[in-house]
């Protein structure tokens, strides 16, 4: 039985022998693809912060252009409604006139 048992243990390491001589391949192999992995990491991540920029970029240029919009867009009604307040204080100045000199004619008559 001794025999028999230590043929099956030399085996068994002859075998665990084997398996790790392998190893040190396999962990290169791992090693190379982790560092491919790695690259393509750090090209996803720069590629993504290009489009994050750009983006950002046009989103602000969009921003600008609807500010832009809406600034033109209140300056005209300004002016439009200055337009209009100019119109009604005339009017209101003629008026104005109008009665001053309707008072000052009935101050100028004599009394009755």
């Amino acid at each position: 039985m001794v025999p028999t048992g230590l043929e099956e243990r030399v085996r068994s390491l002859e075998e665990t022998s084997q398996l790790m001589r392998n190893v040190p391949g396999r962990l290169d192999r791992i090693e190379a693809r982790l560092d491919d992995v790695q690259g393509q990491i750090l090209r996803s991540r720069q590629e993504l912060t290009v489009v994050i920029h750009a983006t950002a970029d046009g989103v602000r240029g969009e921003l600008r252009a609807e500010v832009r919009a809406l600034i033109d867009d209140l300056r005209a009604e300004i002016r439009a409604s200055e337009e209009e307040t100019r119109r009604h204080m005339a009017v209101l100045l003629e008026h104005a006139v109008a009665q001053m000199h309707a008072l000052f004619d009935a101050s100028r008559r004599p009394p009755p």
